[in-house]
């Protein structure tokens, strides 16, 4: 087992930036929309091979870790060149990702922001399924929408509750 020291020279060495740096980069990806996520996971896997090849005695999970860092910084970088909107000094495919990516957050954007219901009902699921699976008598959605309403101040419609549940629990 390797120490933490050890670890850490190793991704030092691959990634080449501090540990202060690693984790803005990875704030960074968090409010990234899952489309330039998933688009982030393939070049990962192109920049882990490459580290493989080149570095074969580090273990896997160092590597992983590094080209995932690396694949966010490539991305960080070309994002920090589109903020400063000097097309001028663009090709026109660098231009055309640029807009690719703002067209996928404003899509992102427009998607959660109409899900936003869904995502904090998500939140309490566990509550729901607890309360739709008691035990001698499961509750109606009407009783759970009026309990959420009670004790966590969540106003949702019965149906909304009814077809989210569907969907989910009903897949099983």
């Amino acid at each position: 087992m390797e120490t933490v020291q050890s670890q850490h020279k190793q991704v030092d060495k691959l990634v080449k930036i501090s540990s202060e740096d690693q984790d803005f980069l990875l704030r960074f990806f968090s409010k990234l929309p899952l489309s330039i996520k998933l688009e982030l996971e393939k070049k990962k896997k192109k920049i882990f091979h490459f580290l493989r090849e080149s570095s074969s005695q580090i273990d896997y999970e160092i590597l992983s870790y590094a080209a995932h860092i690396l694949s966010i910084k490539t991305h960080y970088s070309f994002e920090k060149k589109f903020s400063t909107k000097q097309f001028q000094n663009m090709t026109l495919n660098e231009i055309k990702d640029v807009s690719m990516i703002q067209l996928k957050r404003e899509e992102e954007k427009a998607y959660l922001s109409n899900t936003s219901k869904r995502s904090k009902l998500l939140h309490y699921w566990s509550v729901i399924k607890l309360y739709r699976e008691k035990k001698p008598k499961a509750l109606s959605f009407e009783k759970i929408s009026t309990k959420l309403k009670k004790h966590y101040n969540f106003e949702i419609s019965h149906n909304e509750i009814s077809k989210l549940w569907r969907e989910l629990e009903k897949e099983k």
